[in-house]
């Protein structure tokens, strides 16, 4: 049995709900062609990790789309992507299987659960609310409300802050190698979701599989843990 875990932090999209694809949403909306997915892409990541200027993901989405729509001679609406993001993850979002009991063993438990986002806030927190899981989150570290992205140093120097992780047993919960690197640099154990990464703590398939994972790693206290 490990020991006891203290705070646990979760990301948001691809962890704890899924929602159809934005860039294949955008693609369809602008008539761009198929193969301007990878290009939109990698120019999203490349703008979002661009340490000297912080855009909302609706910003950048936004003006990412509309240069390389402009390189295919399309015209791209701003306006209309910066809806479509908020569309797409209001009516096609869902929870992943066994989210709720989760967040209600942690709960019971006594573990401080954060969520840490690459998000627009007033996107996500309505979504959280329309999903019945604002309630588990004792704090929210939202990218568009601290202007900074995962891994970034001014993120992680956020967290370190806030949440003392240094004293504290702390687990980072994601599905990207951003979740798995913010967890390394606030010294968080992590578990990674989806295909093999070898720098997580621990790898699972899906999120079905983290409670098990939880009660055979940490300790817990009480009836609340069976």
């Amino acid at each position: 049995m490990g020991n006891k875990l203290d705070i646990v932090f979760f990301d948001a999209g691809g962890t704890l709900v899924g929602a159809d694809d934005i860039f294949d949403t955008i693609i369809s909306a602008t008539k761009l062609p198929q193969n301007a997915k990878l290009e939109l892409l990698k120019e999203f990541i490349a703008q979002k990790n661009n340490a000297n200027s912080f855009q909302t993901v609706k910003a950048l989405l936004s003006e990412v789309t509309s240069n390389i729509a402009h390189k295919y001679k399309i015209k791209a609406d701003r306006s209309i992507i910066a809806a479509l993001y908020s569309k797409v993850y209001t009516e096609t979002v869902h929870l992943f299987p066994q989210v709720k009991e989760t967040l209600d063993f942690l709960k019971k438990n006594k573990v401080q659960v954060v969520l840490v986002s690459d998000a627009d806030a007033d996107v996500l927190i309505p979504q959280f609310s329309q999903l019945g899981i604002n309630q588990y989150f004792e704090d929210m570290v939202i990218s568009s409300q601290i202007r900074s992205y995962k891994p970034s140093e001014q993120t992680i120097t956020y967290i370190r802050k806030h949440y003392d992780t240094g004293s504290k047993r702390s687990l980072f919960i994601g599905d990207s190698i951003d979740d798995i690197l913010t967890a390394k640099a606030i010294g968080a154990d992590s578990v990674f979701i989806g295909r093999d990464c070898e720098q997580s703590t621990f790898r699972i398939g899906k999120f079905s599989e983290l409670l098990p994972l939880l009660k055979k790693e940490y300790h817990f206290e009480g009836d609340a843990a069976y």
